[in-house]
């Protein structure tokens, strides 16, 4: 793999636009290790490809295997650009230390080489309270080691990391009656040591009721997050995390027919959840208002290293107004050095 984060310097007198630049791509990447853009090419701004195509064709990658042959491998990757910048950032899912720096990219290309972590089928309810003692900033959670066989049995848990105190427990008995649906390489069922991570969020209701696979797939993002399957705890946990707005939109009234199109703000998350907008030249006051209103009435968590640490972020919040007062909120996040 490359370092996660690789820069793409642009043209001289050619700058990210106002509207920012957010593209989730992907590579081909040959049994030699030659990638190649894959899918949704025609995204790529014109001004951006020639520097991408240039980059790629200098870039390799040690090739993917499998039962000890090199094979062909799809890997996701994304491509984050501020508003007045000379350069592009590319993120790639694992760093060139194998360490995971994106969960969620990491999974897709899992998912993309016909890998398929275990699923929760049913997962029994439990209890957790807070206490006064508690931070607020970062949410306590229990991450257990599982072994699972070919039939999504599960053989042994161990717990590696726990935050919630005797409550662990009742939630390590809950994992014990689980159901959970098998691994599979290819299509076919395969068994796997890996990690489950049960986090405790205050705006999640306790006793929580069974979750099973049919709510689990239409739920909102802290329901699902709840209760999951780690692909791997070498790097990053978990991203920063929206606590409020769930499910995506927000209400802005004042958006009503006054914005239409997507823009990409910067935004900065640090280890004490504290979000800041970055500089927002060339936007109008009314967008203005309406970031700092969004800021205003959400908050988050801040993204969690394997080690339980806090971790500063970047990237871009994307806001999509189709003239309603809703509008569609989406995160890109950059981890910093």
């Amino acid at each position: 793999m490359p370092p996660q984060r690789i820069y793409l310097p642009l043209p001289r007198r050619t700058n990210v636009g106002n509207e920012g630049v957010d593209l989730r791509l992907r590579l081909l990447v040959d049994t030699e290790g030659m990638p190649r853009l894959y899918d949704n090419t025609d995204t790529v701004p014109p001004e951006i490809r020639p520097v991408l195509d240039s980059l790629l064709s200098a870039t390799r990658f040690l090739p993917g295997s499998f039962d000890n042959q090199p094979v062909v491998q799809v890997i996701p990757f994304k491509i984050l650009g501020f508003s007045g910048q000379h350069t592009l950032q590319l993120a790639f899912p694992v760093a060139a230390d194998t360490t995971v720096k994106d969960p969620f990219l990491y999974g897709e290309a899992l998912r993309l080489n016909e890998v398929e972590m275990p699923r929760i089928r049913e997962f029994p309810s439990y209890f957790f309270q807070f206490l006064p003692d508690d931070s607020s900033k970062v949410y306590p959670y229990l991450l257990v080691r599982v072994t699972l066989d070919s039939t999504g049995r599960l053989v042994e848990a161990e717990t590696i990391h726990n935050s919630a105190r005797s409550f662990a427990d009742q939630i390590l008995t809950a994992v014990n009656w689980a159901r959970f649906r098998p691994a599979s390489v290819r299509g076919e069922a395969t068994p796997v040591t890996t990690w489950l991570m049960i986090s405790f969020f205050p705006e999640v209701s306790y006793p929580t009721s069974v979750l099973t696979a049919k709510d689990w797939s239409a739920a909102p993002l802290r329901e699902r997050l709840r209760v999951h399957f780690l692909p791997d705890t070498t790097g990053l946990l978990m991203p920063p995390l929206p606590r409020y707005h769930q499910k995506g939109f927000i209400r802005l009234a004042k958006a009503k027919n006054r914005f239409y199109g997507t823009v990409h703000l910067p935004l900065a998350i640090d280890s004490n959840w504290v979000a800041t907008l970055g500089r927002l030249r060339g936007r109008s006051d009314l967008l203005r208002r309406m970031c700092r209103e969004l800021l205003s009435r959400e908050r988050f968590y801040p993204a969690l290293a394997a080690d339980s640490r806090p971790v500063p972020f970047r990237g871009l919040i994307g806001m999509t107004f189709d003239g309603s007062e809703n509008v569609r909120v989406a995160y890109s996040w950059l981890p910093r050095r």
